[in-house]
């Protein structure tokens, strides 16, 4: 039994590895988010957490005078934001933002959007292709 359970974790590594999808993928989407914000001294690994080698839970959300996350706010969101697919909480709300990508329609598991406190003015219809939001 043992054996089993070694062999079906590496062979799901393995699966992971070989589509491309790992930890470094996602922090390089989390990574460009936060320098095309200008966020280039808050650490990914401040703002998100990765349990199982991706990240699934991101945190960017802006609180005035809490200088150990995210310092300034978000006024856009890039298109490799869709490339963090087993994101499952996403954490938005007191930044600037107007809009999100249409490429975010690829989170599937995400279960929690927080979005309060942006300057969006229309719903955005990439929130219908979330299927799993609670």
């Amino acid at each position: 039994m043992k054996k089993r359970l070694i062999f079906s974790c590496i062979a799901f590594a393995s699966l992971i590895y070989a589509q491309g999808f790992n930890y470094t993928t996602d922090s390089l989407a989390v990574r460009k988010i936060l320098d095309l914000n200008g966020l280039t001294n808050t650490q990914v690994v401040d703002v998100s957490s990765a349990p199982f080698d991706r990240i699934t839970d991101l945190d960017l959300s802006f609180t005035p005078g809490d200088s150990t996350r995210v310092y300034k706010k978000l006024t856009v969101l890039p298109p490799e934001s869709g490339a963090l697919t087993e994101l499952m909480s996403l954490r938005l709300h007191g930044n600037a933002l107007s809009s999100l990508p249409p490429e975010m329609a690829t989170l599937s598991k995400l279960t929690t959007i927080a979005l309060s406190n942006n300057v969006i003015t229309q719903f955005p219809a990439v929130i219908l292709a979330f299927k799993s939001l609670t």
